[in-house]
């Protein structure tokens, strides 16, 4: 029997920004391009998306709630940035549950889930699916060994509850709430070892990043960053392709919507890209300034296709980021302000690719001293080198994530 002939159902779920969009799209068109069943649920801003791979795809939220989502991110620093994402949590929870019980088929059914769509979880317990938690970064698979501090594996863990006790009062009532209404017992410690799955649980990140620990759940499989190959679907604008193809290579400063925009982020970053000799190209910059032959704003542009084309990338440490520039093999400057941000950066600084600056620091001499050390020092463009080749010979990680998933629908839908 072909795998194109067996009922298998494959629902996956994400929500968030791009940065969230392309690794799980890539798991899906992936797990589609073998024959198999594949509905996407997720961020409607992206429905086009899953049109152009000719995937099923069902909005979560739609576009204008997205916006709105974007909206309330401008702002946002530091701890408003993660009360907002807590918000987001707990709206998702629900819509999350009511779409796999709307779905879910006995026994033909299995579900792949981002970390915190609570509600996968909820509806595992209550219909027995096989479930796959997917972590797109290492601070959502805690450990007490190999963390970013040099503390005592026991203060670790003191640190881990205090975690799970603050986000335990955000999140618990909500949870409890819809596991009530469903039948289940209550619940605590939500973040420590209930939000895994005990069938599969897909680390979508590198090993030189953070590699498996003892205390990991025991269902972890270590994939890789599932790299999705934007040029399939998408292509730079006509304007960047002008701009690329008229001048030297850019330095790329890129905002990302899911973090506040730096007071003086573009008139600080124009200054130092032409104290160094260098065009600028911003991305994601809201209410852009009129571009010109040195300057040009684009609201988004494929990372596969432009960072090779480029010098230089200043971006926030995002994984999908840092990823696409180690396979263009170009430097790298962060701003991290949250989530996997600092760690990331932390990361990357190690292996010599890049350095961070604080966005309090972000101004003009900082950042050019900081550009101008990745962009001739020639031990960065060795480890530039070095990782770039790294990473183009490693392993395909959405193919990976596919086999471990199919791995799992054989054991528990299809067992000999």
């Amino acid at each position: 029997m072909t795998r194109a002939s067996i009922p298998t159902k494959f629902l996956i779920f994400w929500m968030g920004t791009t940065g969230d969009a392309f690794p799980f799209m890539g798991i899906a068109s992936a797990l589609a391009q073998r024959g198999n069943n594949v509905t996407v649920f997720g961020n409607g801003h992206f429905h086009s998306l899953g049109d152009r791979l000719g995937l099923p795809f069902v909005d979560l939220i739609s576009p204008a709630k997205y916006q709105e989502r974007l909206a309330e991110r401008v702002h946002a620093l530091g701890l408003e940035s993660l009360t907002l994402n807590a918000k987001y949590v707990l709206e998702d929870l629900r819509p999350v549950h009511q779409a796999i019980l709307d779905h879910h088929v006995p026994g033909r059914t299995v579900v792949v889930s981002q970390s915190y769509l609570l509600g996968a979880k909820i509806a595992q317990e209550e219909l027995g699916f096989p479930l796959v938690t997917t972590h797109l970064y290492p601070m959502l698979v805690r450990s007490a060994y190999g963390g970013p501090w040099w503390l005592p594996r026991w203060l670790i863990r003191q640190v881990h509850r205090l975690e799970d006790f603050l986000s335990d009062k955000v999140l618990a009532d909500s949870v409890n709430a819809l596991r009530r209404e469903r039948g289940l017992p209550p619940i605590s410690r939500i973040l420590h070892e209930w939000c895994h799955s005990r069938d599969l649980v897909l680390a979508c990140f590198p090993e030189w990043l953070s590699p498996r620990q003892p205390d990991w759940p025991i269902a972890a499989h270590q994939v890789g960053f599932p790299e999705f190959n934007a040029e399939q679907t998408i292509s730079l604008s006509e304007k960047a392709k002008h701009f690329l193809d008229t001048g030297p290579a850019p330095i790329v400063f890129a905002h990302s919507v899911a973090v506040r925009l730096l007071d003086g982020f573009v008139e600080e970053s124009i200054a130092a890209a032409r104290a160094l000799g260098y065009r600028a190209l911003f991305l994601g910059v809201p209410n852009p300034q009129e571009s010109s032959n040195s300057v040009l704003f684009s609201s988004a542009e494929p990372h596969a296709v432009l960072l090779p084309r480029s010098a230089a990338i200043v971006h926030h440490g995002g994984l999908g980021t840092a990823m696409a520039a180690l396979r263009a093999g170009i430097p790298q400057l962060f701003i991290p302000q949250m989530l996997d941000q600092p760690a990331n950066a932390k990361a990357l600084e190690r292996i010599g690719v890049g350095q961070s600056i604080s966005w309090k620091s972000y101004r003009r001499r900082p950042l050019t001293t900081r550009l101008r050390f990745l962009l001739n020092r020639h031990s960065v463009k060795s480890a530039c080198a070095t990782f770039q080749k790294l990473e183009s010979e490693s392993f395909d990680a959405c193919k990976e994530a596919a086999l471990e998933i199919e791995s799992l629908a054989d054991r528990r839908c299809h067992p000999s």
